[in-house]
């Protein structure tokens, strides 16, 4: 056998060994069942709050010290 169709031989084997392997199967689903999860996620919630809020100090208290 020439060497130079030894390695042309090798290729066109595998490619017709590969081609014959490919089938397609099909089978009736009988029954399914869902897996789920329960996943907590945190998120934020923004809403408006009233704050009470001090005076701001107006000074006098040190004038009337010094």
């Amino acid at each position: 056998m020439n060497p130079r169709l030894i390695p042309i031989a090798g290729l066109l084997a595998t490619a017709l060994g590969t081609a014959g392997a490919q089938a397609a199967e099909y089978a009736d689903v009988l029954s399914a069942t869902p897996v789920t999860t329960t996943v907590s996620v945190p998120r934020r919630v923004c809403r408006d709050e009233q704050q009470v809020m001090q005076p701001a100090p107006s000074g006098v208290g040190a004038v009337i010290g010094a």
